[in-house]
């Protein structure tokens, strides 16, 4: 099976997000800020996935340089749709990264799954 890919970017341009969709799953592959005006577009494009459906979102922060309360509200929206959903989710975030920041100091590093950018997956 043949991995597809479709890209979606925020008005003005400051976050891109790449959707994979493979046999392992989802990925979102964001780059850029994911602030208070692009994390609308991130939660239209995750309301936009069909969560019914998938087996796996994997959503890569590796590329995020900024990431404020309103990214972090829309992540955690992300997590919620897909337990609603039954798929399960997780995050690529590098220890010391903006993103990974966030999470330490909110403690959401204990509430979410993180995964190694390595580790098999979609």
């Amino acid at each position: 099976m043949v991995d597809e890919r479709d890209e979606t970017a925020s008005p003005g341009g400051a976050l891109r997000i790449a959707v994979v969709e493979g046999p392992d799953g989802t990925v979102l592959a964001l780059t850029g800020r994911v602030d208070a005006v692009t994390a609308v577009t991130l939660r239209e494009r995750v309301t936009a996935l069909d969560l019914e459906t998938a087996t796996r979102l994997r959503v890569d922060l590796r590329a995020v340089d900024f990431l404020d309360s309103a990214g972090l509200a829309a992540l955690v929206q992300a997590h919620r749709s897909c337990g609603a959903a039954g798929t399960p989710i997780d995050f690529v975030a590098p220890r010391g990264s903006a993103a990974w920041r966030v999470f330490d100091l909110t403690r959401f590093d204990e509430i979410f799954d993180f995964v190694a950018e390595t580790e098999g997956g979609p």
